[in-house]
Order: C-alpha cells, then sequence, then structure tokens
C-alpha cells in the first residue's frame, strides 16, 4: 500500500477548531502522531473563515440584537461584522493554520484542476464547493478524502467508481477512515510514493 495522501474537507478542520466529532478529532491526533501526509485547500480555508464569520453573524442578530430568524437568514450573505468579529474570525484561521502548519499542507488548483473541476461539476450532482473540495484532491494525488458529509461521499465515490479508480482513491467519513488507516498500517508497511 502506497502511503496515504489525505485531503480534509472543511468540515473536518471546523470539527477540531470547535472541539466536536470525537473521531475527527481522534484523526487529526493520527495523522499529527503518524505524521501523514494531509492537504487542505485555500478554498477551504476560505470556506472556514466565510462560516466562522456567518456564525459570528447569526449569534450577534440572533441573540444580541434579538432580530427575527427571517430577517436574520435574508441578510447573512450580507453581513455587516464590526473589526472585532473580523478580528475574532482572523485569528480563529491564524489559529488552525499555526496548529497545523508542520501537518497540513495548503493547496490550489492550477488550470488544469479547474477544468476537472468544471467536468466534474457538469457531469455529476456535486454542488460547487464540494466539485472544488474533489478536484483538488485529486489533482495534488490524494488517495483518501475525509468528510463527514455523506452526499458528497456518497456522489464522489460514483465519481470514481465510473473513473475506475476507486481502488486507490477513497472518500471516508472520519470513523472509517481511522478503521482503514489503522487496518493498512497493521496489516502492511507503508511503501514510499
Amino acid at each position: 500500500m502506497i502511503k496515504p495522501i489525505i485531503y480534509i474537507d472543511t468540515v473536518i478542520a471546523r470539527d477540531w477548531t470547535h472541539n466536536r466529532d470525537n473521531y475527527s478529532r481522534e484523526l487529526l491526533t493520527e495523522i499529527k502522531n503518524k505524521k501523514l501526509k494531509c492537504l487542505i485547500s485555500v478554498f477551504g480555508l476560505m470556506e472556514l473563515a466565510d462560516i466562522e464569520q456567518e456564525g459570528l453573524f447569526l449569534n450577534k442578530k440572533a441573540f444580541v440584537e434579538r432580530e427575527d430568524l427571517d430577517i436574520i437568514f435574508s441578510k447573512r450573505k450580507r453581513r455587516d461584522l464590526n473589526n472585532q468579529d473580523l478580528e475574532k474570525s482572523s485569528k480563529y484561521l491564524e489559529d488552525f493554520i499555526e496548529h497545523y502548519k508542520n501537518i497540513i499542507k495548503i493547496v490550489d488548483l492550477n488550470q488544469d484542476g479547474w477544468s476537472l473541476a468544471l467536468n466534474l461539476g457538469a457531469e455529476s450532482n456535486l454542488n460547487a464547493t464540494d466539485v472544488i473540495h474533489l478536484a483538488t484532491a485529486w489533482q495534488n494525488r490524494c488517495n483518501l478524502i475525509i468528510t463527514r458529509d455523506e452526499f458528497f461521499i456518497k456522489e464522489a465515490e460514483k465519481i470514481l467508481k465510473n473513473e475506475k479508480i476507486w481502488k486507490s482513491f477513497k472518500i471516508l467519513n472520519p470513523k472509517k477512515a481511522l478503521s482503514f488507516l489503522r487496518k493498512i498500517q497493521t496489516n502492511q508497511r507503508w511503501r514510499s510514493t
């Protein structure tokens, strides 16, 4: 078995930052302790910051200003965060990057990767966000994507099987990924790529 190159979806990063989902946190610890190659995309980090800003906005409007939910949701893409909130969001992202700077490599798509994303998006049920994650992992030669998004798993699995690369490229939830990594590690020694 070739040593895995792991791509983590935004939700896995968010599990660490918000101290949620034990399997995700255990998985990131395993990646760190075993010094496994792990990637996240620039897009994933942008998404991480966007979700954090949206959370700050929703909390401010719902709990501080006590606005009605229908008004809050109609405004959520037009956030009006103050400098203090933006600094919190920036620190949140910096903390994640700093904590994992020697563990998770930040990658991006090149022109061929964007073409791949466009083709995957046009030929599948995946939304643009998931297509970008899949194309980034694919282009950067990952062989394991980890997410808790079951729809993403189901649809990406169809693509990978259709492309006849399912045996060498998996998409799993954190619990199955932990089991998979431990199984292949105990059954075989890692080979260099």
